[in-house]
């Protein structure tokens, strides 16, 4: 029971995180399109449509999590992809030498910078999304569930 409920919690969490992470670039995209130019990895013609389109596909595969709906599953493979892509793409950037923001949950160019810290953060998270993704689906606390009861 105890696993249940800390399965739960952590779902909820890296939910909102992703929400969380996703509404100041939605918000911003232009200052968001800026932060994927620092990262030097897209073409120069791919920079706004990722500005555009990466923070509701956050936005959908968090909400999907969070409200543990049917691909509650897919959204957290989803989830840990795009995490890995983003450490990836910091850990290029670390290499590099370059003091750039991450634009993690902020489109804020002085907001939090890159470095090894949030490589090992998002390795962490990552391992968490990983883990979510292959435990037992709890079926209780879904909207599957009580779908499938009516």
């Amino acid at each position: 029971m105890r696993s249940t409920r800390l399965t739960a919690l952590l779902t909820v969490v890296a939910g909102l995180i992703f929400i969380a992470a996703s509404l100041p670039k939605i918000a911003n995209p232009h200052t968001f399109a800026k932060n994927v130019y620092q990262y030097q990895l897209s073409p120069v013609a791919a920079i706004n449509i990722i500005a555009i389109y990466l923070p509701w596909l956050e936005l959908i595969c968090g909400t999907a999590i969070l409200l543990s709906i049917r691909y509650r599953k897919a959204a957290l493979i989803t989830a840990a992809a795009l995490l890995a892509v983003f450490t990836v793409a910091i850990g290029i950037n670390v290499c590099r030498g370059l003091n750039i923001a991450c634009g993690c949950f902020s489109a804020d160019e002085e907001g939090m910078r890159i470095g090894w810290m949030k490589i090992g953060e998002n390795i962490a998270f990552f391992t968490v999304l990983c883990l979510l993704a292959t435990i037992k689906k709890d079926r209780y606390f879904t909207l599957d569930y009580r779908r499938n009861i009516s």
